[in-house]
């Protein structure tokens, strides 16, 4: 990488950095561009020359933290593991996650919490949306071949079970970013999961 782009490579995170701290602290609505120009030290040029706009910058800073996620989940899911052995670690890891990585929590934050329902957030609530519908799917695959491989109770419905599961996760993921102090989310990750799994387990 010449000299050129490495400044640019620079210039751009150095935006996204800032962006990640104004959006936490603002929300969408409250964040101007100015603002992010003025924090990062660039002009408001530069951040046009990076970024087609505000949603491009936010949409970019969350799929930036998203990134290494998927990457985990994925790697998961293609796992040569059992179909409960990867359910499991999908949700463990998942908790864990959620603690450990700080980008990866403080872009949830903002998506959850900082992102006001107005029309320039449709594109973004459908990825989301689009995105948990592929890991009930993933999740509901998962319990049929756990129960023709008789780790799963038969007369379980999948796609019942895989709404439940994924909902739960997601809400106690909300719990804990609401009040991170009040228990330790990757302390407690497979504790929640075995608890949550316990139901659809075959003895």
């Amino acid at each position: 990488m010449n000299k050129t782009k490495e400044d640019a490579e620079k210039t751009r995170q150095n935006i996204l950095d800032t962006a990640l701290l104004i959006f936490s602290r603002r929300g969408y609505r409250g964040t101007r561009l100015e603002d992010v120009a003025k924090q990062a030290g660039v002009t408001r040029g530069a951040i046009y020359w990076h970024f087609r706009d505000k949603f491009d910058l936010y949409d970019t800073l969350l799929r930036d933290g998203y990134a290494s996620y998927y990457e985990r989940i994925a790697a998961i899911l293609n796992a040569d593991e059992s179909p409960l052995s990867r359910i499991r670690r999908l949700f463990v890891e998942t908790f864990v996650f959620s603690e450990d990585d700080e980008k990866y929590r403080a872009v949830e934050e903002i998506r959850i919490f900082k992102s006001e329902a107005i029309d320039e957030m449709k594109r973004s609530m459908q990825k989301m949306a689009t995105v948990s519908k592929f890991l009930r799917q993933a999740v509901a695959t998962l319990i049929r071949e756990g129960i023709k491989a008789g780790e799963i109770k038969s007369g379980i419905d999948p796609d019942l079970a895989a709404l439940s599961l994924v909902s739960h996760m997601s809400g106690v993921v909300i719990t804990w970013m609401r009040d991170p102090q009040s228990f330790s989310i990757k302390g407690l990750a497979e504790d929640l999961v075995d608890y949550q799994l316990s139901p659809i387990v075959r003895e």
